[in-house]
């Protein structure tokens, strides 16, 4: 997998390692090496057939590829960063498929994209606390979100919150370099995120979830039992393996 920044025509792979990108004629140049662009073929699939017509359940999974930067505000202000890096052969019922991932402490996560709603949507379950849920619009290039809703869902009380404003970015760069010497650990940052959510949801939650909450949480529950057998499979320690390298 790879990643191109528009704003300085920079290609990173999956070890991190960059290539600058140019073009000569119809050709693409990576640093001096030329390539010639292949033509595309059914043979391609999912990605394209004959080169005329896309597979749009593909490309709405992978519009969501790549290292995100989530921002929103409980109390404190909060940025999420999370790698999304696989797209499943599984499919969702409208037949987007899905797709996995790590946060920023290496957990997996899952995301799909929803065709009735428009909206894309990520999961991590990773803490005994609290699953936290990301909810977005995607703009046009693809490298941020339009609109967004973050979510909690408190696994002692089982009972979730509403929206909090959601903004977002991809991030291009090496993922490691958010990382401080005196970043909190998982567990700190969970259980503080928890108690302001509570805290918040006390002073201000004066009737019950909205309509639109109330879908977002509909397709949540989805994502959590595919998430659920995911354990099962060998992806899991694949993604592990992948994001601390």
């Amino acid at each position: 997998m790879a990643l191109i920044s528009s704003s300085n025509s920079r290609l990173r792979w999956w070890d991190n390692s960059y290539n600058t990108v140019t073009t000569s004629g119809s050709n693409i140049l990576l640093n001096s090496a030329t390539y010639v662009p292949a033509v595309l073929t059914s043979a391609c699939n999912p990605f394209w057939t004959n080169s005329t017509s896309e597979n749009t359940y593909y490309t709405n999974a992978a519009r969501s590829i790549g290292f995100w930067g989530f921002t929103f505000t409980l109390i404190s202000t909060y940025t999420d960063y999370l790698s999304m890096s696989t797209i499943s052969s599984r499919r969702a019922s409208d037949s987007n498929y899905y797709n996995y991932g790590t946060n920023q402490y290496g957990k997996v996560i899952i995301g799909t994209y929803t065709t009735s709603s428009g909206v894309w949507d990520i999961l991590d379950d990773s803490s005994s606390i609290i699953s936290q849920y990301y909810v977005f619009t995607m703009n046009s290039s693809n490298s941020g979100i339009t609109s967004g809703c973050y979510y909690q869902y408190s696994k002692s009380s089982q009972t979730w919150s509403s929206c909090y404003a959601l903004s977002g970015v991809k991030i291009y760069g090496t993922p490691r370099s958010y990382r401080t010497l005196n970043e909190k650990s998982d567990y700190e940052t969970i259980n503080e995120k928890h108690l302001q959510m509570l805290e918040v949801e006390s002073r201000q939650r004066n009737s019950g979830l909205t309509e639109k909450e109330l879908q977002d949480f509909s397709r949540l529950k989805k994502l959590l039992q595919i998430l659920d057998s995911t354990e099962k499979e060998p992806l899991k320690k694949y993604l592990r393996s992948f994001r601390t390298k």
